[in-house]
Parts: structure tokens; sequence; C-alpha cells
């Protein structure tokens, strides 16, 4: 018995990682909203994705190649920011739009929005 349930645990492991592994805009505002537990996974989510851009940005300009942001190198980018750039971001979006042109950007992967973000609060000059 259980070596089914550790197989079933490894079947399942895939599933569960791309269930996370994309979260649009409508699913991290829904989150926010509902659950403090969900909340937390917003936030996990959200550091992750700036982790990654941030290494990104590291091997372009490591590349020599123009980064995508430029961030104070002083600045430690904790969790609390990369979460209040995003929201600000999300903010700047609905502002002067309709209702109907917000259920296009509702479906948008927040990485997308989290990156315009990083490029608005920290232009390269």
């Amino acid at each position: 018995m259980k070596r089914f349930i550790y197989i079933l645990i490894l079947l399942l492991i895939p599933k569960i990682t791309l269930a996370i592994a994309y979260l649009p805009l409508e699913a991290y505002e829904d989150n926010k909203k509902t659950n403090p537990k969900h909340h937390v996974i917003n936030e996990v989510y959200v550091h992750g994705v700036g982790m990654g851009l941030m290494s990104a940005n590291s091997e372009l300009e490591q590349k020599g190649l123009k980064p995508l942001y430029c961030t104070p190198t002083e600045l430690p980018m904790t969790s609390e920011i990369y979460n209040n750039i995003l929201d600000e971001q999300i903010k700047h979006l609905k502002e002067g739009i309709t209702e109907k042109e917000w259920e296009y950007i509702n479906p948008v992967p927040i990485s997308g929005i989290l990156l315009r973000g990083l490029k608005r609060t920290f232009p390269c000059k």
C-alpha cells in the first residue's frame, strides 16, 4: 500500500508543479481576496518570478547586453518589494481602461506584469 501511495505522489508532482507554473492576473487577485494561505502562495510565487527576472538581468549584463531594468545596487530585492511593485503596476494598468478592456488583461501571466513594473520602477538611464 505504501508503494502505491509513493507512486501516486510521484505521478501527481508534475501536475501540481504545472498548476502553479502559470499564475494569471485574475487568479493572483482572487487569491489575495479569498484566503490568507493563498496570499502567501502569491508572495512566494511573485518572489520566485522576481528572482528569475533578476537572474536573467544579470545574465544580460554579463554578456554586455542592456539589462531589462536597473535596480540600485544597495537595494536588496525582497519578496515585499516585488509584491509592492506588482501591485503598483496592476493599479497603473487599471487606470483609464474599461471593464471590458480589463477582461483581456485578466488572463495575462503576472510575470509579464511584474517585468513591466520593474522596468517602470527601475528604468535604465
